[in-house]
């Protein structure tokens, strides 16, 4: 019945609702309108009234939500409220659809569902501050309230990612709440801090937590990062867990895979000090990094960092959050394979670090990747400390650096340690380098150190450098001031410097200013050498420099610079610059006394000079002993000279002109410079001019040449009493006319020499009334005409020369044939030649050619030598053709004169002598001589070569040889000899008549028993035999020595040979050698006698056979 009883719609005009709690307003609805209806409803215990609100209107606002409309429809069934629909928007568009129930008796029990369009942080107060970049915020959520848990699923998407998952909390005891949250995130933005660009995660995460009161008391979590990035960066892959429990934080990461590196790390974290600020704390964390992505960094570095990290911090009470006020330790190891390596350790405390590390840069070149400006090469390795309050730190370490490059600086080993504050002006620090085998701008030194002191305004310094341009060592030590204006500061300095085997002391003091560089006082002495700056401006517009130098040896200089020219003797002077830098003007006057300039010796010296507009004018005047009068000198020398940029260079190709006097020099002192003269004498005068250009300079002059006298290397007899007259040129010296006295005669010469090398030469002689000793075995007085013309790969002579009062020896002839002599054996005969030992030839022989005309004069030339005494006439001339012997060619004849044989002589009625004109050959001659015997002619035709000729012999009436032999040694016949006589004979006729004289004496004596089998004759110079032994020494100082040789085969292996030196030769007497052959292979020589004795033994093989 209570069910259709009829109940009345209520309808809502107009409505306030207010909540005040302890005074203040939290929520106020106004503008509340709608349609109430009322109805009855079955209850469990008796009817009910249901109320169902529709078309509800109304405005709510809160301090902490703002301002919402409210539209929508519901009811209230006794303490169940339901929502059918209800919407609550705000003026930015912003809808929140809700739906749901409630049991009002009992709050524990409820459900409501909520799809959010278009929602934004920002219209909320409570959340902008939190949430403030949250905005356009769609989804759904689920909120279940049962059992006294609360779960809460929700599928939001915002403009920040999409968020996904299932958040409980649910009430363990009293106070105790549990909470976990279960949830999937996609393209999440995540802002970390300021300096950290944002994040877009994908993954998911799963937290466990249990909260007391407001206190976190433990909680377990797990984080999945699938493909995400960190601004450019990516995260391939991240796996962390973790806990917390009594305010301790624990997380590990199993794998995080990025675009930087592969991480992982370890967290221990004491953070009950957040909580309790009487607890004492710290962290742990340990970070193992691999495969470290440089090119991030640097696009060249391709290499990859590893290595691993350890950090422990403690914090006192109350200072969790205050980080300076921590203390902790850091050790890291860090690689970059084929780059380099870092090990270090760090200690923080009462805000002061104390940090050391051990560089290794193995290669100094990478540097360039991550600077580009990086010019150094080499491999460097650091160790040291840094100490102090940041960012106020002291570095106390050292730099080795091997192989160092940087720009155009190098060196085996650059090595620095220092000591000092990295920052401010006023600290003190010091600083010590050391360098070996540096190169500054292509100039080497051996070594240089320098140590640095620097206190406030001012640096003390010490410098050592060694070998410095190859030569140069430096000691010194100064101060520099107003090191904080740089590159203005004044330095101050003194020391030593050592240049090869000189030293020298520095002292000097000078300004840097803004337009240049002012030298207050600057010197180096050595004893009483010294160059001294009375005044010195340097600026970017003009110089100012006055130089003075006082005794400077120049032998030391001319060491120093390592110059071929020796000089010597001392400089003194003044040099003063002016003008501007690029085009300064030069003022000198230099005195200089006892100089020298190769073996020139200069008394005195004096140059005044001035240079300008790119010309350096000198005169001046140089006084030597070889010269009478001093010298005058002037010159103009093109020259280009500039301090900005630093300039001096030689203008080889442009003009240039200088003059040179002489009066008076002695030839002596040019004769050094002339190879082909060992010595000269008399005095020159005249002047040269040069003029051209350096590079291709004109040279003119002329003199005389008076008194003069000379010796030539390659010619014994001195030219004497020369008066000649010469010009010179840029390439030859011309003798234009000469009268020279030489070989007791006048000879007139013209010609020329190269210059300044004396190679290429051409002289032109004519003699008069010469006495010559030995030209090829001729003497005496000659006239005639010479040329000769010599280059370094050539020489030629040529002339004629008409002797006379002459004389000739044959034996000075001789060609390089010694020896010729005639071996006798029985029924046989034969020549043996031995050749003396060849002589190595000049340079100067070797490149002659020659072609000399040698003219006897008519009424005939005596000549001597080989048995010869005769006069004659005829002409010879001597050639020679590059690398040939010497050829003599021509014919003289016989007028009278001798043959001598085995102390005999024989008249010469007709005879020749003729030089074939071929190399080694004798001459020829043929002679016919006459000797009359009592009633007998015995006449003797000489013929063949000058040191071996043929005789035949012949007489009047006709004769047998033997008797023939012995009417010409004995005035009879043979068989009136005596027994003493036919001995003497047969040596005759061994030396004359060889072994055709065993026939014949044996047919004067018989064949008997003891006749001899073979009869020789030879001839040797020197007192050994040269069968044995032939000594050239011995040869040519020798006498020649005739043996005379008898033979006789006692049995056909059994042979004795009996030797007798030929009366009126030089000998030691008799020698007798008796030779056994065994067999074919083997036989045993002895003799007796002569100047040796002994026995030989003798083995023969044929290898032919």
């Amino acid at each position: 019945m209570w069910t259709q009883i009829q109940l009345p719609i209520i309808q809502i005009v107009s409505g306030t609702i207010e909540a005040i709690q302890q005074g203040n307003t939290i929520l106020s609805v106004r503008d509340i309108s709608g349609t109430v209806h009322l109805k009855t409803v079955p209850g469990a215990e008796g009817p009910e009234i249901q109320m169902d609100f529709e078309n509800l209107h109304a405005r709510a606002q809160t301090d902490e939500s703002g301002a919402w409309d409210i539209d929508g429809s519901g009811s209230l069934k006794g303490h169940e409220v339901q929502v059918r629909r209800m919407i609550l928007s705000d003026s930015n568009d912003c809808r929140v659809e809700v739906n749901g129930q409630w049991d009002l008796g009992n709050l524990d029990n409820g459900k409501a569902n909520l799809i959010i369009t278009n929602f934004s942080a920002d219209t909320v107060p409570l959340l902008q501050s939190h949430l403030n970049r949250l905005s356009a915020v769609s989804g759904s959520i689920a909120v279940t309230r049962s059992q006294g848990r609360w779960t809460f699923e929700h599928d939001i998407s915002t403009d920040q990612g999409v968020v996904k998952g299932v958040l409980e909390i649910g009430e363990t005891s009293p106070g105790t709440h549990s909470v976990r949250l279960n949830s999937h995130f996609a393209d999440l933005k995540v802002h970390l801090a300021q300096n950290v660009p944002d994040s877009r995660l994908n993954g998911s995460m799963d937290i466990k937590a249990l909260i007391e009161g407001r206190e976190l008391r433990d909680a377990q979590f797990m984080a999945h990062l699938d493909p995400s990035t960190v601004g450019a960066e990516t995260i391939q892959l991240c796996e962390l867990n973790g806990q917390f429990a009594n305010g301790i934080l624990s997380a590990t990461s199993s794998a995080v895979n990025c675009s930087l590196a592969d991480l992982k790390f370890k967290l221990i974290a004491d953070l009950r000090g957040l909580s309790d600020v009487r607890h004492k704390g710290g962290i742990e964390l340990e970070v193992s990094l691999e495969k470290g992505n440089l090119n991030k960094i640097s696009p060249g570095l391709q290499q990859k960092l590893a290595g691993q990290i350890l950090v422990e911090a403690d914090y006192d009470p109350g200072n969790l959050t205050n980080f300076r006020l921590w203390q902790g330790k850091v050790d890291a190891r860090l690689n970059i394979p084929e780059t380099g390596s870092l090990k270090g350790g760090a200690v923080y405390s009462n805000q002061q670090v104390k940090a050391e590390y051990d560089l290794d840069l193995t290669d100094v070149r990478k540097i360039g990747l991550l600077f580009p400006q990086w010019q150094g090469k080499g491999r460097a390795v650091s160790k040291g400390t840094l100490s102090g309050k940041w960012p106020d730190l002291t570095w106390d370490g050292e730099i080795n650096w091997t192989h160092f490059e940087y720009s155009n600086y190098q060196a085996d080993l650059l090595a620095v340690k220092g000591k000092g504050k990295l920052t401010g002006k006023e600290e003190k620090r010091e600083m010590s380098l050391k360098a070996n085998n540096v190169v500054l701008d292509g100039k080497r030194l051996a070594s240089l150190s320098l140590d640095l002191d620097q206190q406030k305004n001012f640096c003390t310094f010490r410098l050592k450098g060694d070998g410095i341009v190859d030569q140069v060592s430096a000691r010194l030590s100064g101060k520099l001031d107003r090191i904080w204006d740089f590159p203005f500061m004044s330095i101050s300095t003194q020391g030593q410097v050592d240049w090869n085997k000189l030293s020298g002391t520095v002292d000097a003091k000078f300004d840097i200013e803004k337009d240049g560089i002012k030298i207050n006082s600057a010197s180096l002495q050595h004893g009483r050498e010294k160059i001294s700056f009375s005044r010195a401006t340097v600026s970017e517009s003009r110089i100012d420099v006055a130089l003075s130098i006082e005794a400077i040896d120049t032998a030391k200089i001319s060491e120093l610079l390592e110059l071929k020219q020796r000089l010597g003797g001392t400089i003194s002077g003044q040099v003063q610059l002016s003008g501007s830098p690029d085009q300064p003007e030069c003022r000198l006057s230099i005195h200089g006394n006892g100089c020298i300039i190769g073996n020139q010796q200069i008394e005195a010296l004096t140059l005044q000079g001035d240079y300008s507009k790119d010309i350096l004018a000198v005169q001046g005047t140089a006084k030597s002993a070889e010269i009478r009068d001093p010298m005058v000198i002037s010159a103009r020398i093109p020259i280009r000279i500039s301090l900005k940029p630093p300039q001096f260079d030689v203008r080889l190709s442009e003009q240039t002109h200088s003059d040179i006097k002489i009066s008076g020099l002695s030839a002596e002192a040019i004769s050094s410079h002339l190879d082909f003269l060992s010595e000269a004498g008399g005095q020159l005068e005249g002047e040269i001019h040069c003029g051209g250009t350096l590079k291709q300079p004109v040279i003119t002059g002329g003199g005389t040449w008076k008194d003069g006298s000379f010796q030539a290397k390659r010619w014994p007899h001195p030219a004497e009493n020369i008066q000649a007259e010469w010009q010179v040129d840029s390439k030859n010296l011309y003798v234009r006319k000469a009268e020279v006295s030489h070989l007791g005669g006048t000879v007139s010469v013209i010609g020329q020499i190269d210059y300044p090398q004396f190679k290429i030469l051409n002289f032109k002689a004519e003699g008069k009334d010469l006495q010559v000793q030995n030209i090829y075995g001729i003497e005496g007085k000659v006239s005639g005409n010479a040329e000769i013309k010599e280059s370094p790969e050539t020489a030629e002579l040529t002339g004629t020369l008409l002797f006379s009062k002459a004389q000739m020896n044959l034996g000075k002839l001789e060609t390089n044939i010694v020896q010729n002599i005639e071996i006798i054996e029985p029924n046989a005969s034969g020549d043996l030649v031995e050749l003396r030992g060849a002589r190595n030839p000049s340079h100067f022989f070797n490149k002659l050619s020659m072609d000399v005309m040698l003219q006897l004069p008519p009424s005939g030339t005596w000549v001597n030598g080989k048995g010869l005494k005769a006069e004659i006439n005829g002409n010879l001339k001597l050639k020679k053709n590059l690398a040939g012997p010497v050829i003599l060619a021509g014919e003289l004849r016989t007028l009278r004169g001798v043959y001598s044989f085995q102390g005999k002589e024989l008249q010469i009625a007709e005879g020749s002598v003729v030089f074939p004109g071929i190399a080694d050959a004798d001459p020829q001659l043929r002679m016919v001589c006459r000797k009359d015997i009592k009633d007998v002619t015995v006449q003797a035709l000489i013929s063949g070569p000058v040191g071996h000729p043929k005789v035949v012999l012949s007489s009047i009436p006709a004769m047998n040889q033997v008797d023939i032999l012995s009417y010409f040694m004995f005035e009879r016949p043979a068989a009136d000899l005596s027994s003493g006589q036919t001995t003497q004979l047969q040596s005759g006729a061994a030396s004359w008549i060889g072994s055709e004289s065993s026939d014949a004496i044996k047919g004067f004596t018989g064949n008997k028993l003891f006749a001899p089998d073979a009869v020789g004759y030879r001839s040797y110079i020197g007192k050994y035999d040269n069968r044995f032994s032939y000594d050239e020494t011995q040869a040519l100082t020798g006498k020649e020595t005739g043996l005379v040789e008898i033979g006789k085969d006692i049995t056909p292996d059994l042979h004795v040979l009996y030797g007798k030196e030929v009366k009126g030769t030089e000998g030691n007497g008799n020698e007798v050698q008796v030779e056994y052959r065994a067999n074919k292979a083997l036989s045993v020589r002895t003799q007796v006698g002569g100047e040796q004795s002994g026995v030989d033994i003798f083995w023969r093989h044929d290898f032919g056979k």
